[in-house]
């Protein structure tokens, strides 16, 4: 966002592609500075003699990355050419049988990419559902909110940049205050608010009139929304690793990262496919871009019903524990 606003105080309307550039320019100086500092900050693994003989899952990984690369490239570039290209088709089927390949790898080999025990745990499931649905609806939010902005209302890059502003103040808020939540409610119910705002967010601009203030609906969502992001990633991250062996509890955060990641890149596909078959082709933006954002609610409403179910079994299973204080299998996260 400051990269965008550097970027365009310094051109005048109608900014071209080129300008936009600057956007990127800037953020990738911002990253090299910060490639640098890491250097020099973040300390040495020390000594790594006793992992000299775990090897590595060479297979698992090949397997893995081309599997998610050719299923993400097939939804998006259907969007772009449609599923009537063949090799659009064949690219997804090959990398579902990818997937296959890397599932039946990872049930035989000793030292796992990715443990299938993880998968073992309703809350495990329940708790990447959620982050999947979730995250994609942020990135439907995100992008289709920005479209209403700029093709509905034909507001200029600069004041779109204004006009995001609130996302920079609200995400500090909402950073600082979901640890704190999260000791004070537990995981599953921080959850349960992350979902609630990621469809409150999206249900703002799906719903909005074209041509009501920026204050009524729009401002209300570019606030609400940096709460479901910053309280769902921690809530997984702890729910997960909860209920793993302590040898793979590193892998919870890399897991929720790697989804977040990855269904937000390729719900975009999806959503692009959405907004291709209702807006008329092309005569009809706003149809487009509604039937994308309704897409995002649908997701938001099943990611909240997956919570739920979530904080329902935790509860089933505290009443079946002899203590009603001890909490750890139900995966709650206590102060």
């Amino acid at each position: 966002m400051l990269s965008s606003l550097f970027a365009q105080s310094s051109v005048k309307p109608p900014v071209t592609s080129a300008e936009w550039a600057w956007s990127n320019y800037v953020l990738a100086i911002a990253l090299l500075v910060m490639f640098f500092l890491a250097m020099r900050i973040i300390p040495s693994d020390g000594d790594r003699s006793e992992q000299k003989g775990l090897g590595f899952d060479y297979l698992g990984t090949i397997t893995a990355v081309s599997g998610l690369i050719l299923f993400n490239f097939a939804w998006n570039q259907a969007a772009i050419v449609t599923w009537k290209n063949g090799y659009v088709c064949a690219l997804l089927v090959v990398g579902l049988l990818l997937l296959g390949a890397f599932a039946f790898i990872e049930s035989r080999v000793q030292q796992p990419l990715l443990p299938l025990t993880v998968f073992k745990n309703v809350h495990n499931n329940l708790m990447l559902g959620c982050i999947a649905t979730g995250w994609s609806t942020f990135s439907i939010w995100l992008f289709y909110s920005i479209r209403f902005i700029q093709d509905l209302r034909n507001v200029g890059a600069l004041e779109t940049v204004s006009q995001v502003l609130p996302l920079s103040v609200t995400g500090c808020l909402a950073a600082a205050l979901s640890s704190f939540l999260i000791l004070k409610a537990g995981g599953s119910w921080v959850m349960i608010g992350a979902l609630f705002a990621f469809l409150t967010a999206v249900c703002l601009i799906a719903f909005q009139p074209v041509n009501l203030t920026y204050w009524a609906m729009q401002f209300l969502s570019f606030v609400i929304a940096p709460f479901g992001m910053d309280m769902s990633f921690p809530a997984a991250s702890i729910i997960i690793s909860d209920h793993l062996p302590r040898e793979h509890q590193g892998l919870a955060g890399s897991l929720v990262n790697t989804l977040v990641n990855y269904t937000i890149a390729i719900t975009l596909g999806v959503a692009a496919t959405v907004e291709m078959n209702v807006n008329d082709g092309g005569r009809d933006p706003e149809a487009g871009i509604r039937g994308a954002l309704y897409l995002g609610v649908g997701l938001a409403v099943f990611g909240l019903i997956l919570a739920f179910t979530n904080k329902i079994i935790e509860e089933m299973e505290l009443r079946r524990l002899p203590d009603p204080y001890s909490t750890h299998e139900a995966g709650k996260v206590l102060e």
